[in-house]
């Protein structure tokens, strides 16, 4: 009887760590500030928030919503494939189009460096 207990009990815990997730992100940075659209001609605000997902793997989620009903999201993915460059990938859904772009910044510098010295205050000045 006891055996059969320990032999429920470990398929239970062996359950349980294969159902949780194998690496929680973790929400490095958070920002809501107002904007202004010259192309629908209204205030609106814009949210962003940026998850770790891995020590070279940075994800930035942007959300945009104006007072006229519009509203897009963007995904910002940022990642070191190799030890001069970072991959920045873009994916824009919008009530206005969608599209879908890579760029590199070459550079030495960290994805951690490079967003908390530089892109940090970029995704803070955007306005529209």
């Amino acid at each position: 009887m006891k055996q059969k207990i320990l032999i429920v009990g470990i398929l239970l815990i062996a359950g349980l760590l294969l159902a949780s997730p194998a690496s929680a992100a973790t929400s490095v940075d958070k920002n809501t500030h107002n904007v202004y659209s010259t192309k629908f001609h209204c205030y609106g605000s814009m949210t962003h928030v940026t998850y770790k997902i891995s020590a070279s793997h940075y994800r930035t989620y942007v959300y945009i919503k104006y007072k006229n009903g519009k509203d897009g999201k963007l995904q910002i993915d940022l990642t070191k494939p190799s030890s001069n460059k970072i991959k920045m990938t873009v994916l824009q859904r919008t009530d206005w189009g969608n599209s879908y772009n890579t760029k590199y910044i070459y550079t030495s510098w960290s994805v951690y460096k490079f967003y908390f010295s530089y892109f940090k205050y970029v995704l803070r000045s955007m306005t529209s």
